[in-house]
Parts: C-alpha cells; structure tokens; sequence
C-alpha cells in the first residue's frame, strides 16, 4: 500500500528522521512513527496499536518495523492488548529517543546531528538497516497478506459505526471452505 511504501522510503532515506509525537499517537499515526529514525514525545504521551479493536491487523509496518526496533515480545504485547503504552514504557524500551518539555530539546538533537561527519552518518544508518532488511522484507510481505484477509471480513466498517459483533474466526474458515470448494469445482 503506499502508506508502506512511504514508511519504507522514509525509514531508508540517507538523512536522518525524526518525528515529535507530542502528547502520542495510535492506529496508522503510531505505525508511521516507527519509520523516523529518532522519536520524541512529551512526558505524558501514549502510543496505542490499536488496530485490533478497529477491525483490521497492521499493515505498513506495525508488525515488522516494531519487531525490529523493540523486543519482540513487547511489539507481541502490545500489538495484541490494544492498550496504550505510558511514554516511560516506550522510552524505557528504546522506541523514544528523549521525552521533552521544552523544543529546545528537539533543536539540541539535531545541532547534535548537524557536527556529525555525513558520510559516518549515512554509513551508520546503512550498516544498521543491512542488519534487519531481510527480516523485515519478509515481516511486511507477510503483514501485507494478514491485513487483506482482515479487510475482507468487513469487520473495519463495523468498527468505523461503533460495532463490535465482529465476525468470529470459525465463521472466517466457513467462508475460506466455501470460496476454496467453489474454485475445485471450477
């Protein structure tokens, strides 16, 4: 989709990226967060992948991109609660750079960039996205499949009117066996 193209593009670009989260973010806004380089927020901020309860499974990068910059076992944990992470947690797991106060923090980061040598920069970054390309070549394949099945069920339309009677995974499969009798039999 072009919103993992984008996130894709943006995480590969040879500058460095940072995003402000401010007071935090969730759904999409917290997935294309994970493609800055460096992020910030303010004491306070929440981040919620909340996905799950809007009916549809991450699609650019929610999956892959946080499995490849926090434990995993804390992108599993947080990925399926739904439940939105305290800015201390998210710092405390690398995935915040820096909580601020003041924009003068933000200005300090970047001075900080701006004396690096460009060229050890780049090749940093570079040395760094080499390390977990492959793997997140084949987390965002996969996380493309998953979240087109999840688009078929019509659960996210339910989502956007406030219902939550979303279609079970036993009905998923009766649908799956039918679509898969009805194609041997043509």
């Amino acid at each position: 989709t072009l919103d993992r193209e984008l996130l894709h593009c943006i995480s590969c670009a040879l500058s460095i990226s940072e995003t402000d989260l401010k007071d935090g973010a969730s759904g999409l806004g917290a997935e294309l967060a994970l493609g800055a380089d460096l992020r910030l927020a303010r004491p306070g901020a929440k981040i919620a992948f909340n996905h799950l309860s809007r009916g549809i499974t991450p699609a650019c990068g929610g999956v892959g991109f946080l499995g490849a910059l926090v434990p995993k076992s804390f992108a599993k944990n947080w990925l399926l609660s739904g439940r939105a992470i305290a800015s201390e947690a998210l710092t405390a797991s690398g995935l915040i750079l820096e909580l601020y106060t003041s924009t003068d923090t933000a200005s300090e980061i970047l001075n900080s960039i701006a004396t690096q040598s460009p060229v050890a920069r780049i090749q940093t970054k570079r040395s760094f996205l080499e390390t977990i390309m492959a793997d997140l070549d084949r987390a965002l394949s996969f996380e493309s499949q998953f979240s087109t099945a999840t688009l078929a069920t019509g659960d996210w339309k339910k989502a956007m009117n406030d219902e939550k009677n979303f279609m079970s995974a036993m009905a998923m499969a009766q649908v799956l066996k039918g679509e898969s009798s009805e194609a041997q039999a043509n």
